[in-house]
């Protein structure tokens, strides 16, 4: 939230925010329990391999990104069965709630490249973010 706050008073007011692993859990729960108090205009959202806290076992990861409206990229390496189980769930979940601004991308290995100077992921973010987050005019009004 600080972080937040102290951006939107230097002036920017679009912001992508992005979590790996369980990072990517607890930006959804930030941005679901508060975007009811602010306009979600430019805002969105990235994560990568993001899975559910292993601690709030009762809290699911897809229950906070199907409350969300903002742009959405889920990009997911399928380490295991379990992890290609919870994408899939994802999926569902945000398909189920007409989630229009949802994207589910399934990486492989040979997406994340040592010997390129961008790889796969880098490349398919950037174009994800010109696409659905490259930034949004409106007025600003002072309360």
């Amino acid at each position: 939230a600080a972080s937040i706050n102290h951006l939107q008073n230097k002036g920017q007011f679009n912001l992508v925010l992005v979590g790996t692993g369980t990072g990517s859990y607890w930006v959804a729960k930030y941005l679901s329990d508060h975007m009811q108090e602010v306009d979600d205009f430019g805002y969105a959202m990235i994560s990568i391999n993001g899975h559910e806290n292993a601690i709030m076992q009762t809290e699911r990861f897809s229950d906070y990104l199907s409350t969300l409206t903002i742009p959405i990229l889920d990009l997911y390496l399928p380490k295991n069965k379990y992890e290609s189980n919870q994408a899939k769930w994802r999926k569902g979940v945000m398909l189920a709630k007409q989630h229009t601004n949802y994207s589910q991308v399934k990486m492989h290995d040979s997406a994340f490249g040592v010997n390129s100077e961008h790889d796969l992921v880098t490349r398919r973010v950037w174009g994800w973010l010109k696409s659905n987050a490259a930034g949004q005019e409106a007025e600003v009004k002072v309360k």
